[in-house]
């Protein structure tokens, strides 16, 4: 497939991952789309690590 405008082709279904993990201390769920819009959800409930986890999505 050509490449336009310094677009990567979209392939059916895309690049994603998703991984889960739940202990008794916690309960961690991931959803990686590499070929998404940016948008993002962050919920630590420390509100300093959600600022840094959500300035590594924009900027990482």
């Amino acid at each position: 497939m050509p490449v336009r405008a310094g677009r990567a082709p979209r392939r059916a279904g895309g690049r994603r991952a998703s991984v889960a993990r739940k202990t008794k201390e916690t309960d961690i769920r991931l959803e990686l789309n590499l070929d998404g819009r940016g948008r993002y959800q962050v919920e630590t409930g420390i509100p300093f690590l959600n600022h840094m986890l959500e300035l590594f999505t924009k900027h990482g």
